[in-house]
C-alpha cells in the first residue's frame, strides 16, 4: 500500500484541490480520500468532499469547477468525470481526439487521455493514452521546440512508433509560457520559459541532489503559484497564505505512508493575502468571463451555469444579473422546452405551483425563468441585449478560451436610465460539473 499524492488548480487564482489517498499498487483506493479545497464554489468542495470517499480522483485539471478533465477509480470500478465533456468541446482539435481515443479502447475498459492545458487560445499537450501518442498545440515556442527535438532524437525516442511511447510522464505549464517536463516517470525532467525564481532554484537543487520529481502543478492562467513535490519527502509551493497549513498536513500523510517522516520538509511561499470575501468578488469576475465565452460559443445552459455561480459568488452585481437573464433567454429561445412553453401559454392566475416544472435536465432552468417573469423582469430588454451580444460575439466565435479574457470583459449594458431589477431570478441552480462517477461516451 501507497499514498498518492493530487492537486488541481481550477481557476485562475487561489481555486485549489488538494487530496491524499491510500491505494493498492493496481491504483485501488484502499479508503476514503483525505482532502482539501480552497477557494473554490461551496457546492462543487462539499460534491467532490462527498464523493471521494468512495471514489479516488486522480489527473484532475481543467479551467475550473465547471470545466475540466479527471478520472477516477473505485476498487472495482473506474471511470472518467462528467466535467470532460465541457473542456473537450472548448477546443475543436481536442475534442476530435478524445474521440478517436475512445474509439480505441478496449471492451470493458474506459479511454484515459492525460491533458495538460496551455495559456494561448486552443493551448494544450496530451498524453493520448489509448492511441499511445503524444499530441499538442498552440505551446510556449520553446516547449514546442523541446518536444520536437525529442521526437526526433534517435539516441532518446529511438523508433517512437515501435514501443518508445511513455517517455514523457508530465509536463506542466503555466501562464506565462513558463514549463515543466518530466522523463522517466520523473527520474529526469527540464524546464524552460518564465518560471518563478524560487521554483527555478528548487529545481537546480532537486538535480543536484538527484530527486526525482514525484509530483509538479503549475496554474496555466497564473503565473505564480505552483506545487513541487519531490520524491525524497521535499516540498515547495506557492499559494494562498491560508492553504499552507491544510496542505502541509496533507502531504504529511503522504509522507508518513511513504516512510519519508524524518525527511519531510515543506517550504512555502504566499502569493497572495486577499480574504475570503474578496476571493469570492474575483471568482464572479472569472465565472461571469466564462459565462460570456459559453454564450458566445452557442452553449447557453452551460453559460447559464457560470452565470449561477458568478451571481451566487456576487450577488451585487448588476452586470452579472443582467448576464444570467440573458443567459435564461438564450436556453429558452435554444430549446424552446414543451414544458415550460405549455405552461407559459397559461394565464396567470390559473398556473399551477411552478414546482411541477423541476424534473429533468432543464428542471432548473424552467423554475429560474418562470421567477424571473413573474418578478416583471424587462424581457425585450434582455433579447435585445442578447441580439447584440451575439452579433459581436461572431467575431471572434472560433477563438478557445484563454484567462486574459477575464480582464477584456466589458459592461454592455446601458446606464442612460434605470434598470429594474425585482430581485434574483433564482429559484434553483444548474451545474454542469459532475463528480458523480457516470462515464463519458
Amino acid at each position: 500500500m501507497s499514498s498518492n499524492f493530487q492537486f488541481a488548480f481550477l481557476g485562475c487564482q487561489n481555486n485549489y484541490l488538494a487530496s491524499v489517498t491510500d491505494i493498492t499498487t493496481s491504483e485501488r483506493p484502499v479508503g476514503p480520500s483525505i482532502t482539501e479545497t480552497y477557494g473554490l464554489p461551496d457546492v462543487f468542495a462539499a460534491d467532490y468532499k462527498k464523493y471521494a470517499r468512495k471514489k479516488y480522483f486522480f489527473n484532475i485539471r481543467g479551467h475550473d469547477s465547471l470545466s475540466h478533465i479527471g478520472r477516477w477509480h473505485t476498487l472495482t470500478s473506474e471511470g472518467n468525470v462528467r466535467a470532460c465533456s465541457n473542456s473537450y468541446a472548448e477546443i475543436e482539435h481536442l475534442e476530435g481526439l478524445a474521440r478517436k481515443n475512445a474509439a480505441k479502447v478496449k471492451r470493458n475498459c474506459v479511454a484515459s487521455m492525460n491533458v495538460t492545458f496551455g495559456p494561448k487560445s486552443g493551448s494544450f499537450f496530451a498524453d493520448v493514452c489509448e492511441l499511445k501518442e503524444y499530441r499538442w498545440a498552440n505551446l510556449p515556442w520553446t516547449l514546442e521546440e523541446r518536444l520536437q527535438s525529442l521526437m526526433s532524437s534517435t539516441r532518446f525516442f529511438g523508433c517512437f512508433r515501435r514501443g518508445m511511447y511513455g517517455k514523457i510522464y508530465d509536463v506542466a505549464i503555466n501562464v506565462s509560457e513558463g514549463w515543466i517536463m518530466l522523463l522517466k516517470q520523473g527520474e529526469k525532467y527540464e524546464w524552460g520559459g518564465e518560471l518563478p525564481a524560487d521554483l527555478r532554484r528548487a529545481l537546480e537543487h532537486g538535480k543536484e541532489r538527484k530527486a526525482a520529481i514525484s509530483r509538479v502543478f503549475l496554474n496555466h492562467q497564473n503565473p505564480h503559484e505552483y506545487v513541487l513535490l519531490f520524491s525524497d519527502g521535499i516540498a515547495h509551493v506557492a499559494l494562498h497564505e491560508e492553504f499552507h497549513d491544510p496542505l502541509k498536513t496533507l502531504l504529511k500523510h503522504w509522507a508518513a505512508n511513504r516512510n519519508l517522516s524524518d525527511k519531510f520538509k515543506f517550504y512555502p511561499r504566499s502569493t497572495c493575502a486577499y480574504p475570503k470575501p474578496y476571493q469570492r468578488i474575483l471568482n464572479a469576475c472569472y465565472y461571469n468571463a466564462r459565462g460570456l465565452f459559453h454564450l458566445s460559443r452557442g452553449n447557453p445552459l452551460l453559460a447559464l451555469s457560470y452565470f449561477n455561480e458568478a451571481h451566487e459568488q456576487n450577488r451585487g452585481s448588476d452586470e452579472i444579473h443582467l448576464n444570467l437573464g440573458m443567459a435564461l433567454v438564450a436556453v429558452r429561445n435554444s430549446r424552446r422546452d414543451e414544458e415550460l412553453e405549455s405552461y407559459l401559454a397559461m394565464e396567470k392566475e390559473v398556473r399551477p405551483n411552478p414546482v411541477v416544472l423541476r424534473e429533468g435536465e432543464l428542471g432548473s432552468f424552467r423554475m429560474s425563468y418562470v421567477g424571473m417573469e413573474a418578478r416583471g423582469w424587462d424581457m425585450q430588454m434582455l433579447e435585445r441585449g442578447l441580439d447584440a451580444f451575439m452579433l459581436e460575439a461572431r467575431k471572434g466565435a472560433a477563438e478557445s478560451w484563454r484567462v486574459g479574457m477575464v480582464e477584456e470583459v466589458e459592461e454592455r449594458w446601458p446606464r442612460d436610465g434605470t434598470v429594474e431589477l425585482q430581485g434574483s431570478p433564482i429559484e434553483a441552480r444548474v451545474y454542469s460539473h459532475e463528480l458523480r462517477g457516470d462515464v463519458d461516451t
